[in-house]
């Protein structure tokens, strides 16, 4: 996924997380417009993660197939990254 990784994953779980957050508030203020804005964050987190998963899933049989997967778990174990 290279430079859109932080695009592609973290904001989807941004989007889940201040989901979360709205629903809280919704629970403590009653006020239905925290509800819709926990709503709309959920659809869009997502919306986005049906995609990365199956880019997930293809780039990492592709990676596979390329280099070691003990490799690939080890490095990103340390590093963060998987290459």
């Amino acid at each position: 996924m290279g430079r859109l990784h932080p695009l592609l994953v973290h904001f989807p779980i941004a989007l889940i997380l201040v989901a979360a957050v709205a629903e809280l508030v919704a629970m403590a203020t009653r006020m239905p417009e925290w509800r819709a804005v926990a709503v709309a964050n959920v659809r869009a987190g997502a919306a986005f993660l049906c995609p990365v998963i199956a880019l997930m899933f293809s780039s990492g049989r592709l990676l596979a197939s390329l280099v070691s997967i003990d490799y690939l778990r080890a490095r990103h174990s340390v590093t963060g990254r998987g290459n």
